[in-house]
């Protein structure tokens, strides 16, 4: 039984001496996450949208104009074998478009909806700490209806812009002249 008892005491020592010799865990590092956007320009003003809300960005392809529409649409490219309806997003919500603009097209895809907006410069990916994101900001009084927060990065405010809130609370879908006529003058088309 001395043995036993030996055998015992002989693994309790060996494991006290780990324990007095071990080296310590590693600090904790705080992870932080981060929201992912598409960045650009329009109006003199960073924004930038979901990512997911942006298929990818072009370009300026060649255009065919179409008669009849509204002035925000520019007309339509042939983008690998799909038409695509490009939008000038500045003209769409009242503002200008910036001169010496670099004229970037992002392709949104929400359903059955594929089109392309028209926008000043896109800055690609950002990425901002979800946990800074500030209350609605912006100067541009054009996109205040459309901004659902903001992020400071550097020097310069990006404005949070909801592509969901652009596509369905403005014109958007109205590019036929003579629908905006009907609907502004209230009268049966």
């Amino acid at each position: 039984m001395s043995t036993d008892t030996a055998a015992f005491d002989s693994l309790l020592s060996v494991a006290q001496h780990s324990l007095r010799h071990a080296a310590g865990l590693p600090a904790q590092i705080e992870r932080r996450t981060y929201w992912s956007g598409v960045g650009f320009e329009l109006m003199g003003e960073r924004i930038v949208v979901a990512i997911d809300d942006v298929v990818e960005t072009l370009e300026l392809p060649a255009l065919t104009r179409l008669p009849g529409v509204q002035p925000w649409v520019r007309g339509v490219a042939n983008v690998r074998g799909r038409l695509l309806p490009i939008t000038d997003l500045a003209i769409l919500l009242g503002g200008e478009r910036r001169k010496g603009a670099k004229n970037r097209v992002l392709v949104v895809e929400q359903g059955e909806l594929f089109a392309g907006l028209l926008v000043d410069d896109v800055f690609g990916i950002q990425h901002f700490p979800e946990d800074e994101i500030l209350g609605e900001s912006g100067e541009n009084e054009r996109l205040k209806p459309f901004v659902i927060g903001a992020y400071a990065a550097k020097d310069s405010i990006w404005s949070v812009c909801s592509m969901e809130e652009i596509l369905s609370k403005s014109n958007f879908m109205s590019a036929d002249q003579r629908s905006i006529l009907t609907i502004n003058n209230n009268e049966p088309s």
